[in-house]
């Protein structure tokens, strides 16, 4: 048997194979890593992030809530419509439970609308119609002080009924 004699230009293509190779390698274990650590934290959130949210917030002056109009604030993040109605003050969630869209406040109808798939909404949050169903907008607790709308996430077991992305989101702020 005779000894095949290597060349340089065999061995050039060997090196360059073998540093493409371990590139390619390092670069998919790199991705893979960036990748899953960017999954297990959305799955898996640090404590840090998973801050429950609650309690009383001044979301809006009394004065900035007309009778019979809807005006939108902000509860840790969460969209809410304050509606007044009777001299009442109201408060909903904006988030539609059936998939997260934002609902619209439609003052002529006096309806929430959903624009994503064609949901409607009383002024009391009850669903009207659309895929929605069973689910109303959800209520918060809300009343007047010192000339402010102060609004309260509702009690957890009001939440059950409720999708689980939409309680984890409730919960934690959106």
């Amino acid at each position: 048997m005779e000894k095949e004699e290597l060349s340089l230009e065999k061995v050039k293509y060997t090196r360059r194979r073998f540093f493409i190779l371990g590139a390619t390698a390092v670069a998919g274990v790199a991705l893979a890593g960036i990748v899953g650590g960017g999954l297990i934290a959305f799955f898996f959130p640090p404590k840090r992030f998973r801050k429950k949210i609650g309690g009383w917030q001044k979301v809006k002056p009394a004065s900035e809530c007309p009778e019979g109009m809807a005006v939108t604030s902000s509860y840790f993040g969460i969209p809410v419509f304050i509606l007044r109605e009777g001299g009442k003050v109201k408060a909903f969630s904006a988030v539609c439970p059936h998939l997260g869209c934002i609902v619209k406040w439609d003052p002529e109808q006096k309806v929430f609308p959903c624009p994503c798939h064609d949901s409607f909404f009383t002024s009391q949050g009850l669903v009207q119609k659309g895929p929605a169903r069973p689910y109303n907008l959800l209520p918060f607790e809300a009343k007047e002080e010192e000339g402010m709308v102060l609004v309260s996430l509702p009690a957890p077991e009001k939440l059950k009924p409720y999708p689980s992305w939409f309680r984890f989101a409730m919960q934690y702020g959106g």
